[in-house]
Formats: structure tokens, sequence, C-alpha cells
């Protein structure tokens, strides 16, 4: 059950993407769009900076260090982080 406006909406989203890409010049809000998404929608969210990701073995940040972030926000509840 989800409250929209003071209404009940009802019954089950099947979304066919689970994934979005925000195009837009900075400041534009982008960042805090989908930071009030995910408090609205009570899911946990992280950013990243991809332009730091490496190969593992190399110098820089690796993937995973993405996913535990993600993690972390979800304090460490999977089945949330997953959402």
């Amino acid at each position: 059950t989800l409250f929209l406006d003071s209404q009940m909406v009802t019954g089950d989203v099947e979304l066919q993407k689970s994934n979005i890409l925000l195009l837009g010049p900075t400041g534009s809000g982008k960042t805090l769009l989908a930071q009030t998404l995910a408090r609205f929608l009570q899911v946990p969210f992280t950013i990243a900076d991809a332009t730091s990701l490496t190969e593992a073995g190399y110098v820089g940040e690796d993937v995973e260090n993405i996913i535990l972030n993600l993690l972390q926000a979800a304090d460490y509840d999977v089945e949330n982080a997953q959402l």
C-alpha cells in the first residue's frame, strides 16, 4: 500500500527494467531527484563516480566497492539492497 497525494494506491507494479540513466547539465538536480525518490520509496541509495573504476588488480577503485557502499547504505540488509 502506498499513499500519493492522499490517495491510496494498491496492487503490484512490475518494472520492466530496474536501472535508469539520468542525463542533464551540472547542477540541474539529478542527484537530488534520485536521493529524494530513494528516500520516498525507502530504498538504499549510494553515489559512485565511475571515472575512478578500474579492473581488479589495477590502481583505482573496484566495482565491488560500489556494491559495498550500497550494502552499507542498506545497513547490511542484502534483501533491501537488492530492491
